[in-house]
């Protein structure tokens, strides 16, 4: 016992001695090592996504696409007419005479078993939940639909009224919704979301006092796409997301944004309302992660005192300096390398003097200010790539290989789906 308990102790020293050790900052980089090394982490993160990666899957995806078109509706209007059955309500309000449209969506009574016979959809009723099955190229595809935990009461997406109708759409919320599509029994492509509706205001409907909630989870083979800790509010939205290539992180979003409103008491929705009455006032990057790390974006801007700040078209040096300070008050970023603390560059607000022949002489552009002490740089000149600047020499071929992939694997599949598209208009 007392072996034991001395090799707890030992163990707990180390411990505690290496989590107090202070991490050593790395040196200070010039404005061109700078961009070299922006331009390696660029091109080692256009390296995980590269096309060669994803062809077979891509390239699977448009004839599975192409060939849907191609396949006749068969009796798929028979489906459409179960869910309208299920879903739909029509009628009139006895008081107040108005035409009233219900739908009311429960995703788990979606069932029935969808193939391709003879070239034509067949769509047949089963409790099965709501899935299709269709061979191409010798294998075997199948795209499930799950939906479980559904709350025991609908609520209120969305309602709209007028002289003569009432439209309401309201919804049994899952705890998860999901479409798993295999290839011969194997991962092809899957889409979970979990979502939560927090009805804060316990009035059954979606509306400004309420919260959304949850994550979403996106994969195909090799590849994942994730939004997590999701909050959606009417004066706010956060989350972390999240590309994996394996088991590598290529790019790693914790954000914020926070908005103001401006109400419009004809829509209840608090989704339509976000996206056409959204005024941003504030924006922070908590983390900005570039393959594990390699790259690290940190930064918050306040728009509300950017806006305060007005034209940045000054007439005098002394006016622009002061509006400069204050834009740097309002945005701060810093760019870190290695995942080490050390801030090699940072945002600076510039005081450009325009030359004669201007009214007002005086503009203020963003730039980058650099740990080594070095004189701060525009960042459109920092980030010119039409110079022959070698730093960025191997993100332009990188990038110029990158759309010519593209275009050798999915240009002509791509040109075959727009074709027929046009011949369905």
């Amino acid at each position: 016992m007392k072996k034991i308990t001395l090799i707890c102790a030992v163990l707990a020293t180390l411990l505690a001695v290496s989590c107090g050790k202070d991490v050593k900052l790395a040196a200070p980089m010039t404005s061109s090592e700078i961009q070299e090394k922006m331009s390696t982490v660029a091109v080692n993160a256009l390296n995980e996504v590269d096309p060669d990666n994803w062809k077979e899957f891509g390239q699977t995806g448009l004839n599975l696409i192409y060939e849907l078109q191609n396949t006749q509706e068969g009796n798929i209007d028979d489906l459409s007419k179960d869910i309208s059955e299920l879903f739909v309500t029509k009628g009139t309000d006895p008081e107040t005479q108005l035409k009233t449209t219900l739908i009311l969506i429960k995703l788990s009574l979606l069932t029935g078993d969808v193939t391709i016979e003879d070239g034509a959809f067949k769509y047949t009723e089963s409790k099965n939940p709501l899935n299709f099955t269709m061979v191409y190229d010798g294998k075997t595809y199948k795209a499930q639909m799950e939906a479980s935990g559904e709350s025991s009461q609908a609520i209120t997406l969305y309602e709209s009224e007028t002289e003569t109708r009432l439209n309401t759409l309201q919804a049994y919320i899952p705890a998860k919704a999901a479409v798993h599509v295999t290839e011969n029994g194997k991962l092809f492509m899957d889409l979970s979301i979990n979502p939560v509706v927090v009805d804060n205001n316990k009035n059954g409907q979606l509306d400004m006092e309420d919260l959304i909630q949850g994550s979403v989870l996106f994969q195909i083979p090799g590849y994942s796409f994730s939004i997590s800790d999701l909050s959606l509010s009417a004066a706010e939205l956060k989350g972390k997301m999240e590309l994996r290539h394996n088991s590598t992180s290529v790019l790693y979003l914790d954000g914020r944004l926070e908005y103001g409103m401006v109400f419009n008491d004809d829509v209840k929705s608090v989704i339509t309302e976000i996206l056409q009455h959204l005024a941003l006032a504030e924006v922070e990057v908590n983390t900005l992660s570039i393959m594990g790390g390699q790259a690290v974006i940190k930064g918050e801007a306040d728009v509300d005192d950017i806006k305060k700040v007005g034209t940045t078209i000054c007439a005098t040096e002394s006016e622009a300096q002061l509006k400069a300070t204050a834009l740097n008050n309002a945005i701060k970023a810093t760019l870190q390398f290695d995942n080490n603390p050390t801030v090699q560059a940072s945002f600076v607000a510039m005081v450009v003097d325009r030359g004669e022949g201007y009214n007002k002489p005086y503009s203020i552009q963003p730039g980058l200010r650099f740990a080594d002490g070095s004189d701060d740089i525009l960042v459109e000149e920092f980030f010119d790539m039409s110079t022959d600047n070698v730093a960025w020499d191997a993100i332009k071929s990188k990038v110029l290989t990158f759309k010519e992939k593209l275009s050798k694997y999915f240009g002509e599949l791509i040109q075959r789906l727009s074709k027929k598209e046009e011949v369905l208009k």
